[in-house]
């Protein structure tokens, strides 16, 4: 598959997901989402994919959707900047900001792991070491690694024997291989984290898969995994709330 095809595939990913065209993309305007069964009636998602905003909130809140949207031009792409500059600083409360960027393997900077350390690919009965490096990680930079013993693929880093880095796919669908990634707190800042994923990539590359990276903005460490690797930004996230 060329590139092309590539960027066309997660494109089309997208599009569906949105029930949209990916001609839409490269539009100005701002399509709403109503999403129903909201753990947070109050909470909304402001998605951006190039030139297109997509604004996703419970339908109790259309009312105020509606009257934000009286304030402004039409075919206009919602920004947090523009909800701010529209309605006051003090009234948008943002949680916070998502990035969601994938690789194009010609555009792969493998990074390897040097010979002090050991690199393998995990298995169930590996789960012992996972359990003892998450046992000096916080629960918060767990819950948002999202990496797992029993994902589909996951490899690990280990020094002395004992595991400092892992990184796994989740599957969403058959074509998309999101990647989670997680480096021990005293290991930090040797590019493990890059190397680690770097071993995952090529098995997802070998088995044709998307490769795509989430990360928070305010994560600058996991940001620079994915941009020193390859990976291209295409869509941001942006949690927030407008005080009535």
């Amino acid at each position: 598959m060329n590139t092309n095809e590539r960027i066309k595939q997660i494109s089309t990913y997208w599009s569906i997901f949105y029930k949209c065209s990916i001609q839409d993309f490269e539009k100005s305007g701002t399509q709403l989402n109503p999403v129903m069964g909201s753990d947070d009636d109050s909470i909304l998602d402001l998605i951006t994919i190039n030139e297109r905003a997509f604004l996703e909130y419970s339908p109790v809140r259309q009312n105020i959707i509606d009257s934000v949207l009286e304030k402004l031009p039409p075919d206009i792409s919602l920004s947090i900047d523009l909800l701010r500059d529209t309605l006051g600083e003090d009234n948008i409360l943002v949680y916070g900001a998502d990035s969601i960027s994938y690789l194009l393997p010609e555009l792969f900077v493998p990074h390897p792991v040097t010979t002090e350390y050991e690199i393998k690919q995990l298995k169930i009965e590996d789960a012992e070491l996972l359990e003892e490096m998450y046992e000096n990680c916080d629960e918060n930079e767990i819950d948002s690694a999202k990496v797992e013993i029993n994902h589909p693929v996951i490899f690990g880093i280990l020094h002395n024997e004992k595991l400092v880095a892992a990184s796994s796919f989740i599957y969403w669908g058959k074509d998309i291989a999101d990647i989670g990634v997680i480096v021990h707190p005293q290991f930090r800042e040797k590019g493990l984290g890059k190397a680690v994923v770097t071993a995952l990539c090529q098995n997802g590359i070998e088995s044709d898969k998307l490769l795509q990276f989430r990360n928070d903005v305010r994560n600058i460490g996991s940001g620079k995994i994915a941009s020193s690797l390859g990976f291209k930004e295409f869509l941001t996230l942006e949690t927030f709330e407008i005080k009535e």
